[in-house]
């Protein structure tokens, strides 16, 4: 009964991550943004169901377990509201600070609380590849014109809106694949001849366990060639450094290559220094010059990237400990590149390259924008455990340590990750001689029927220990007890399997040996693909990549060392008050995200009317939604946009102003600049205008509305001049609107 228990526990918690995780596939219509806001919308829903389970479910333990990087994430939690306390910027309200933090808060804790499964976490990297797997068969699909693309200049996005976050979400299957492929060993288990599936004509019996095994290889094959597939017309220069990075990670822990890289090493050593140099030489130029052909592959996307960069880390000059906080960059960034221009740093090359970014396309300087040098530090650390701290014996993943099957399956929870007991009652080491070993350490005797589990060698070296024999006598018929010096088990393992003639076995070895597939070592690949992409793009601007990263996480979290436990009674001490909050959260903001995706619907509508030249009804759409959307600064600014075409400009400017606090645009200062001509305002609408011309200098429309002004307001001299640099300037994309701007602006000069 516990065993089927423990079945549909598992079953269960698989169930609410795919569901999770297929919320990527949403793409709902009526939503302003539908693309990015469904899927949110789709993940919230799915995280009641998450909130239900890990409430009921914490009430039941019986042991909860903090490891560092338990203890870091939340620190980072506290400074992620703390900062915004300290910065005082109040770029956004309290709840929109709360709620991602309630969110992605749960999913942590409830994946945490399972990462001491080897069975739930199979189940998770499973439930990955068949996501990814979807998401790269439906991008070829819509290659080849099958499905329709979400983007009219692309044929490529996926369920997401441009080839770049479709890209970078699908590569982090790739070190996954790459390493169940690479590493899992397919073979059956003598436990399992008389369970499986009879092939009656050929008198054979396949296992259950070898059935599962090869289906989870086929998917790894399967998705491995859909991402190889789907990645090069994807066109995307970050999925595909991601997808190296990660993947070399994987294969660079495949014992066979740790042993060719080490024997290349010493190869590489012994030769003389000239020839290492000409080595070298012939090894980074081909890098080099694959680089470059990146770079220049779209080398104005590169050249933009580089000035984001650079203005941004003018902006985390001012606050470079705490931070500006969250939104800061949107609220920001424009406001700083037109300082740039206007102060003389920028180049004409930047000039051309310069736009109006939503995000500076490297989550780190975003980070350190937001929260400062103390939150990158956090992060830093939490990394530093995953990649560089060395596990314990205990804290491997191995999907060796998984004997797949349909009956007797009892899953392996945390408890079975520490090292057993001797003593205890539930894991009864069958066949051992507890006679302790002489204080010389003489050699002890094992049966060699061992050898195929143990390994071929067997090493045992402590710092006073020297190796022990192996003696090499046969074992009997009977499968006699064998005599193994206790002293052997910290390195054998917690506890070992052992097949007699009745295929009986007894408890199974905690510790991979070199060759078994780590599946840490393919989970850290796909984080280390996420975090690489992330260098070049803005996936933490969508909630289906901060999904795969609090999940990655919160499944490596279990790696590491554990700080504290609480057992007992004590543990109702903490997870009661945390359920109590839970739910308290969840019957707070269900009605608050109820009124925002309504008024993201009402958005919606007011930018259709809009678009249709109904601003008077566009207005009052806007008007509705103004409670709910008050401190969105998209929404600001486009609210004061249909404020201005309605002809409402005194109104228009005091939405506008509000904008300006939350966001900052180049449409701002243009229809500010609109506002203040129609009221008579010049000199302000010259400053708007001015303003909006170093905001982006490669646009004409800010320098023909200035030279408007100019002309409309009896400045001739000033409009010739503007006239002649508009004149005098590179066009960036020539259209028709820019042909009509020139022929205007040498109306101006012929008139003067």
């Amino acid at each position: 009964m516990r065993t089927f228990t423990n079945h549909i526990h598992l079953s269960f918690q698989v169930l609410l991550i795919a569901t999770t995780l297929c919320s990527l596939f949403l793409t709902f219509t009526g939503f302003f943004n539908d693309l990015l806001t469904s899927k949110l919308f789709g993940l919230g829903m799915a995280c009641l169901f998450v909130v239900g389970y890990f409430v009921v479910s914490s009430l039941f333990r019986k042991q909860l377990k903090v490891s560092a990087i338990d203890v870091l994430v939340l620190l980072f939690a506290a400074w992620y509201f703390i900062s915004e306390l300290i910065s005082g910027s109040a770029l956004r309200p309290l709840d929109h600070l709360l709620f991602p933090l309630l969110l992605w808060g749960v999913i942590y804790m409830f994946v945490r609380q399972a990462s001491g499964n080897m069975y739930f976490i199979l189940g998770v990297a499973i439930v990955w590849m068949m996501v990814v797997c979807a998401q790269a068969i439906l991008g070829l699909m819509q290659l080849y014109g099958f499905e329709k693309s979400f983007h009219g200049l692309f044929s490529i996005t996926g369920t997401f809106h441009n080839p770049g976050p479709f890209s970078g979400f699908v590569v982090s299957g790739l070190p996954l694949a790459l390493g169940v492929i690479c590493y899992t060993k397919i073979h059956g288990d003598s436990t399992e001849k008389h369970r499986g599936i009879y092939l009656k004509w050929v008198n054979i019996i396949l296992p259950y366990g070898l059935i599962a095994k090869y289906a989870i290889q086929t998917l790894a094959w399967i998705t491995l060639i859909a991402i190889l597939l789907i990645l090069p017309p994807a066109q995307s220069r970050a999925a595909w450094i991601a997808g190296i990075a990660g993947s070399l990670f994987v294969l660079a822990g495949h014992p066979r290559l740790l042993a060719f890289k080490e024997n290349l090493r010493n190869k590489f050593l012994s030769l003389k220094k000239p020839i290492r140099i000409l080595l070298l030489t012939a090894i980074l130029l081909p890098l080099a010059t694959a680089a470059f052909g990146l770079y220049t592959m779209k080398q104005g996307s590169a050249d933009g990237r580089l000035l984001m960069w650079q203005v941004t880390s003018q902006l985390i000059k001012e606050r470079p400990i705490t931070g500006h906080g969250a939104g800061a960059f949107n609220a920001l960034y424009m406001n700083e590149q037109a300082n740039w221009f206007s102060s003389g740093k920028g180049t004409e090359a930047q000039a051309m390259v310069a736009g109006s970014p939503e995000a500076p396309f490297n989550e780190p300087l975003k980070l350190w924008l937001e929260k400062g040098l103390i939150g990158i530090l956090i992060v830093g650390g939490i990394l530093y455990l995953i990649f560089f701290k060395k596990r314990t014996n205990n804290q491997k993943l191995s999907t060796n340590n998984i004997k797949l099957q349909t009956s007797n399956f009892e899953p392996k929870t945390s408890k079975n990750l520490q090292p057993y007991n001797l003593s205890t009652q539930n894991h009864k080491l069958t066949t051992i001689n507890y006679q302790p070993s002489t204080p010389n350490h003489q050699p002890s005797t094992i049966n060699p029927e061992l050898f195929p589990i143990l390994g071929t060698s067997l090493r045992y070296a402590t710092q006073n220990h020297k190796l022990t024999t192996i003696n090499y006598q046969p074992s009997t018929p009977n499968h006699q007890p064998s005599t193994i010096n206790p002293e052997l088990f910290p390195i054998l393992g917690t506890s070992l399997r052992y097949a007699t003639q009745n295929h009986k076995l007894t408890t199974i070895n905690d510790q991979p040996s070199t060759q078994n597939f780590e599946l840490s070592t393919a989970i850290k690949g796909a984080l280390l693909t996420v975090l690489t992409f992330s260098l070049f793009s803005y996936p933490f601007d969508i909630s289906s990549f901060i999904l795969q990263l609090v999940i990655l996480v919160a499944i490596l979290a279990g790696t590491t060392k554990t700080l504290f436990s609480i057992r007992g009674g004590k543990v109702l001490f903490l997870t009661i008050p945390v359920a109590m909050l839970l739910i308290a959260a969840t019957i707070h903001f269900i009605p608050q995200r109820q009124s925002h995706y309504q008024a993201m619907k009402i958005w919606q509508e007011a930018d259709r009317f809009y678009s249709f030249g109904s601003y008077h009804t566009a207005v009052d759409a806007y008007e509705e939604a103004f409670p709910a959307l008050q401190t969105t600064g998209l929404f600001l600014q486009m609210y004061g946009k249909a404020l201005n075409m309605d002809e409402q400009h005194q109104k228009s400017n005091e939405i506008l102003a509000m904008a300006q606090q939350r966001f900052s645009s180049q449409i701002i200062q243009n229809t500010l600049g609109d506002n203040h001509k129609a009221l008579g305002n010049y000199p302000a609408a010259e400053a708007a205008y001015i303003k909006s011309t170093n905001m982006i200098p490669s646009l004409l429309l800010p320098k023909y509305l200035l030279a408007k002004l100019y002309t409309e307001s009896g400045q001739h001299h000033k409009a010739k001049q503007t006239a002649e640099e508009i004149l005098n300037s590179p066009v960036k994309v020539e259209s028709s609107a820019t042909r009509e701007i020139i022929n205007e602006m040498r109306s101006v000069i012929n008139e003067q």
